[in-house]
């Protein structure tokens, strides 16, 4: 009976065993973990259809957005919810964030997306999400080199090495970017706190300098519009986590800063720890150009747009921290340029 026993509990256990490695999956037959292998799509399938639509995924996505994706398509509470990406994108464009062609509208004519219910599914969805996505790389690659589609580790500059005189100062006001934040990490919903940020004196400024060019084809944002940003891009759902994942200008730009918020929290740390840097680099360049008794004492409004690195207006000028991020250097030249004009 005892044998009996031991070799009773040896093979529950091997099935625990072997059962636990496989690992939990989703209702699209999808592991759950961010490990996943590429292998883990196919297992357990002869499907030479499956094999092609995951062969042609590698070309599109890394295994870390492979596994990003396919966690938030796993999370939709219902199949049809992947089809509130393209309300995501008309919204937008309604409310003065569209790309006016610069990146292609994620639209159901040119972009199908099949409802997620298993896994093949599942792996159409993604190929079309990856193939989009890669079209907004592209562009960016092209389009826009200099914008930064991720942190780059760069190192915080030093001191100074010249001695600026107290005549010519500079502030940089970190308010909004430190208020968004804390936005996010309250996991607030409140339309009416976000609006709040919207009506910062750094984003009013903004908004008018954007609706001024005169080139900027209607609609323009407003404070409403702009709360919308903020408010959808705090938002957790699996179909706006996605929506955010395409393309780092979504939802005005606040897409990246979201996505990117442990870094950007940091960022604004380094920026307040080295104001007087900043404020010495770019006043060193100009008082040059400046005589006594002239004084200069100038606050940077630190904000978020989608495409417009800088502006600037009688009542004041800031720069776009998601088209910089840790690049000190592209920072500094913009901040330089700006302030002379000033």
């Amino acid at each position: 009976m005892l044998d009996k026993f031991i070799v009773t509990l040896f093979l529950v256990t091997l099935t625990i065993v072997l059962l636990s490695g496989c690992g939990p999956q989703n209702r699209l037959g999808i592991p759950q973990d961010h490990d996943f292998k590429w292998e883990d799509l196919r297992a357990d399938s002869t499907s030479t259809q499956l094999d092609s639509l995951v062969t042609e995924l590698r070309r599109y996505l890394t295994l870390k957005d492979a596994q990003i994706l396919f966690d938030y398509l796993g999370r939709l509470k219902r199949p049809s919810d992947i089809n509130r990406l393209y309300e995501l994108q008309e919204m937008q464009s309604a409310s003065g964030g569209g790309f006016y062609g610069l990146f292609d509208e994620l639209t159901p004519e040119k972009y199908p997306l099949v409802e997620p219910i298993d896994l093949e599914s599942a792996l159409q969805c993604a190929l079309t999400l990856a193939s989009y996505r890669s079209h907004c790389q592209d562009i960016m690659n092209t389009q826009m080199p200099e914008f930064p589609q991720e942190f780059s580790g760069f190192t915080p500059p030093r001191a100074y090495r010249i001695e600026v005189s107290d005549r010519y100062q500079l502030s940089i006001d970190l308010s909004f970017a430190e208020k968004v934040l804390a936005y996010y990490n309250s996991n607030s919903d409140d339309f009416e706190t976000a609006l709040g940020l919207s009506r910062h004196p750094i984003i009013e400024n903004m908004l008018a300098h954007r609706r001024d060019l005169g080139y900027i084809e209607p609609p323009l944002p407003d404070d409403s519009d702009y709360a919308r940003f903020i408010l959808l891009s705090a938002d957790n759902s699996p179909e706006t986590m996605i929506f955010k994942w395409l393309n780092p200008h979504n939802l005005f730009g606040f897409a990246d800063f979201y996505r990117y918020r442990d870094n950007y929290d940091s960022l604004v740390d380094v920026i307040r720890e080295r104001e007087k840097f900043f404020s010495d680099r770019v006043m060193g360049h100009i008082s040059w150009f400046l005589m006594e008794p002239l004084r200069v004492h100038d606050t940077l409004g630190i904000g978020i747009n989608w495409g417009i690195r800088s502006w600037a207006t009688a009542d004041g000028y800031g720069s776009n921290i998601i088209m910089f991020k840790d690049n000190y250097e592209m920072f500094l030249q913009t901040v330089t340029h700006e302030t002379f004009h000033r």
